[in-house]
């Protein structure tokens, strides 16, 4: 189970990471903050895995 608290911290930096990308766009910013907000609900999440 460590390993998926891991893996879950490490996907939730990559998503907010890339919801920043993608949010430098006007257009693009749509989808982007979406991704933001699954990525800190994912990061978040750990606590219940570890």
């Amino acid at each position: 189970m460590r390993f998926i608290a891991t893996m879950q911290q490490i996907f939730g930096v990559i998503f907010i990471i890339a919801g920043a990308f993608t949010c430098l766009g006007i257009i693009t910013a749509i989808i982007g903050i979406p991704q933001i907000i699954a990525g800190l609900k994912i990061f978040k999440s750990v606590s219940a895995f570890s």
